[in-house]
This record gives C-alpha cells, sequence and structure tokens, in this order.
C-alpha cells in the first residue's frame, strides 16, 4: 500500500486530457454561411480521475452519415481517417438523422438535426460510454 502523501503525488502528475476541438457549450450552433454540417464525434464518461472534470474527449476519427428524415435516404457520408479533425457535410435544408462510428467501433445514439438554408450548423455526436 502507498503512503497517502504517495497517492496524492501520483495523481497530481496525472494530466486532465481536453478536447482538441473544444464542444461549443450550446448546440446546435447557427451560423451565416453555406448550408451545411460540421461535427465531431465525442466520446464522454469512462473512468473518473480525481481533480480532473468530467468532459467529452475527441474529435475522433470515424465515420458520420446524414439519412433524410424526409426520404430514409442516406444522403451524406463522409470517413475520417485522422483524429482531431471535424466532418463537413454539404446538404440541403431539411432535417436529418446523423449515425456515427467511431475507428473503433463505437456507435453514438442517432441524433437528429435541421439544417436551414444559408446556415452552417455546428452539431456534435457522442459516444456515452460507462
Amino acid at each position: 500500500m502507498l503512503p497517502g502523501f504517495a497517492l496524492s503525488g501520483l495523481f497530481a502528475t496525472v494530466a486532465c486530457s481536453a478536447p482538441t476541438v473544444p464542444v461549443p457549450p450550446h448546440e446546435p450552433v447557427l451560423t451565416r454561411g453555406p448550408s451545411e454540417l460540421v461535427a465531431g464525434i465525442y466520446v464522454q464518461g469512462g473512468a473518473y480521475i480525481v481533480g480532473c472534470p468530467q468532459q467529452p474527449r475527441g474529435p475522433f476519427a470515424g465515420t458520420l452519415s446524414a439519412t433524410s428524415t424526409r426520404t430514409g435516404r442516406v444522403v451524406a457520408h463522409q470517413t475520417l481517417r485522422q483524429a482531431g479533425r471535424l466532418f463537413v457535410l454539404k446538404l440541403a435544408p431539411g432535417s436529418y438523422t446523423l449515425r456515427a462510428t467511431n475507428s473503433s467501433g463505437l456507435l453514438a445514439a442517432p441524433s437528429r438535426v435541421r439544417i436551414p438554408a444559408h446556415r452552417t450548423v455546428r452539431q456534435d455526436v457522442f459516444i456515452d460510454v460507462p
């Protein structure tokens, strides 16, 4: 068993990980621009480290697809092979269901997003781990 001061020193050396691309505090975020979706795949939850706030990690490499809620067809699909980048999907104005898988095969719960005309929407997807 380690003495108390040794444990506190051990925890002091553990660096808290932060997202490489920060998640906006409130989503979706709409800005003027082309009708498109900007999104990242983030993982949240998992092991708790004393002294480190729980925050999403990412963005991770993986695959993101957008399915039209009107037609049920996949209208956009993109794969990123490098972590630390965001997806950019050109989409016509409308409503979509987003499905994402990170490069390790973890699935995000499907989420919905609405793309207005002449707006760029930032809406991330999250994979919850226990």
